[in-house]
């Protein structure tokens, strides 16, 4: 199996998230090493749009045809990729998901060759979202404010590490995908949009690795 790291250039809320320099080196360079120390893959893939950011990389890189650079989406990106290569499965690990770890590779690749489907990896919600508040400052659900926050549901979101898929899967419509998901709690995951998700992400990797 293929693992590929997409990372286009052009982010807006942080620009050159994907090469930002992280604690010596590049942050993707932390992400390929990951992948590399599972051990399960064939080859580690960079997939961009930009000639700066494969000069970051010591692995293959994929330059994306004209009509998919930019803020283009991810599953184009990913079929597109597979088609070129003709290859049915994928591993697909984001360049600042430095938080996972080769075992968590590993996992959900076995449980993929296992079951099939999609895998991914979800953290719960830290509040109940039913106790939201809106813009204008009114709550979500009021009745929910008024209920013991242990009789809530709970939420979960996507981890924003990795998705071991087909591309018979990625070719459906999201809701008829078969996606398994493993749990990780918030300390092992961080999705990377903005400067304060960028602090909060060296602060659990110092913790991590302490």
């Amino acid at each position: 199996m293929i693992c590929v790291i997409p990372a286009r250039a052009g982010s807006t809320r942080l620009p050159g998230k994907n090469t930002k320099p992280f604690f010596g080196q590049p942050i993707i360079n932390h992400a390929i090493d990951i992948c590399q120390k599972a051990e399960i893959f064939s080859e580690v893939v960079l997939s961009t749009d930009s000639m700066d950011i494969a000069r970051c990389v010591d692995i293959d890189y994929d330059i994306r045809p004209d009509h998919l650079r930019g803020d283009v989406s991810e599953t184009d990106v990913l079929i597109d990729f597979m088609e070129r290569r003709d290859i049915t499965e994928i591993c697909r690990v984001y360049p600042f998901a430095v938080l996972l770890t080769p075992w968590r590779l590993i996992c959900g690749a076995t449980f993929f060759e296992e079951n099939g489907g999609t895998v991914m990896e979800f953290t719960k919600f830290k509040q109940p979202i039913l106790r939201a508040i809106k813009e204008n400052g009114d709550y979500f659900d009021y009745q929910s404010v008024m209920e013991r926050s242990q009789d809530l549901p709970e939420f979960y979101h996507d981890a924003a590490t990795y998705m071991v898929t087909t591309i018979e899967e990625l070719k459906k419509p999201l809701y008829e995908r078969k996606i398994t998901w493993l749990e990780v709690s918030s300390l092992e995951c961080q999705d990377v949009d903005d400067a304060e998700d960028w602090e909060m992400l060296k602060m659990k990797f110092a913790r991590l690795h302490a």
